[in-house]
């Protein structure tokens, strides 16, 4: 990972855990010494100690499928992270169509981004896409 992509990560965890400035602290510190998200995102997930509350563990679990669902892209990952949603499902409702305001992203990681979110949260993308007038029902006989 490239220290570029370290810093970009490091300063998006700040908005992520804007409530518990530890967690993102403990994280930032993790991905510049590990230089890997997975390996970084461990030491809350796994939790040895029990020093991290389950908001945080939460929060670091949502964070990682995130990254993991940007292929590992640091922008998009960035980008989202900063959005503060809690949940997959809110994430797949209203970033599955990337705002004006992304990064731009390689078209592959857009489409693998796209491919996993749609496998995991179907219906939260399909809502999404029926609140933006991407797609449109058929009007009825009625």
């Amino acid at each position: 990972m490239s220290e570029e992509d370290i810093e970009t990560l490091k300063s998006a965890l700040k908005s992520a855990f804007a409530g518990e400035p530890h967690g993102a602290d403990i994280l930032s510190t993790e991905i510049h010494n590990q230089r890997e998200v997975e390996k970084a995102f461990a030491v809350i997930l796994e939790n040895r100690e029990r020093i991290y509350t389950p908001d945080v563990i939460d929060q670091a679990r949502f964070l990682l499928s995130v990254y993991q669902l940007a292929g590992s892209d640091a922008n998009l990952t960035a980008y989202l992270w900063q959005k503060r949603s809690l949940e997959l499902d809110e994430l797949a409702e209203s970033y599955y169509t990337l705002p004006e305001d992304a990064p731009k992203v390689p078209d592959g990681t857009l489409s693998s981004f796209k491919e996993k979110l749609y496998s995991l949260k179907p219906t939260p993308v399909i809502l999404g896409l029926l609140l933006r007038d991407t797609i449109k029902l058929p009007e009825g006989d009625g």
